[in-house]
């Protein structure tokens, strides 16, 4: 159970580095304590990484050692506690990364933009059982709705170019959080009858509003 916290996930996390599910979930608390905490440091125990990713310590353990073979993570030892900070990257380093995953998966990475980024709060981790992947596209999703915006489908490749997934993978996360109807779409009403996706935290505002022309699930 998550009590306390949220991850941040930025364009330059994405664009900087190869990773995507988890290991880019757990590369952006350990960048967030970096930078922010008094420590400048991520001193807690590894269960703050189990119980945010439903995962298991030695898939945490796993994804850190692939951090640190990467070199985007350093780790030290204080007592029985491991110390984990994340580490810059050169620019020589950060354009093969960039035109790597624009070649491995065909994703324009330069229409992410710095001013958005991807906020997953505790509920989403607490109430759901969603795999890497969904709870990245949900969190995306949510953030759109509870600016009382809409996620168009047709910026798919914006949204996959935040997971850095191929097609097939992004499509089968979108059909799978649509199934387990938390995220619902229907036609706008106010935007050229183009197909949109909202939270389903945030369903009751769109419907009240009649944003939606068409809803195929009711709640």
């Amino acid at each position: 159970m998550v009590k306390t916290g949220y991850i941040k996930i930025y364009p330059k996390v994405v664009e900087e580095t190869n990773l995507s599910g988890n290991a880019l979930l757990i590369f952006s608390i350990i960048r967030e304590f970096t930078l922010h905490s008094n420590e400048k440091q991520f001193n807690n125990t590894y269960s703050y990484f189990t119980n945010w990713l439903n995962i298991t310590r030695q898939q945490v353990d796993k994804i850190l050692n692939q951090l640190i073979s990467e070199k985007l993570v350093s780790k030290q030892r204080n007592g029985v506690k491991s110390i984990l900070c994340a580490l810059a990257r050169s620019d020589a380093y950060i354009e093969r990364s960039f035109q790597y995953r624009h070649l491995a998966s065909n994703l324009d990475l330069e229409q992410l933009n710095e001013d958005k980024y991807i906020w997953v709060e505790p509920y989403m981790v607490n109430e759901f059982n969603l795999s890497s992947h969904e709870l990245i596209l949900f969190a995306l999703i949510s953030g759109y709705s509870r600016s009382n915006e809409y996620a168009f489908q047709s910026s798919d490749n914006y949204y996959r170019s935040w997971l850095t997934v191929h097609t097939k993978t992004y499509y089968k996360t979108l059909r799978s959080l649509l199934n387990k109807k938390l995220i619902y779409y229907g036609s706008s009403s106010k935007d050229d009858n183009r197909r949109v996706y909202v939270s389903c935290k945030h369903l009751d505002y769109f419907v009240s509003e009649r944003a939606f022309k068409e809803l195929p699930f009711s709640k």
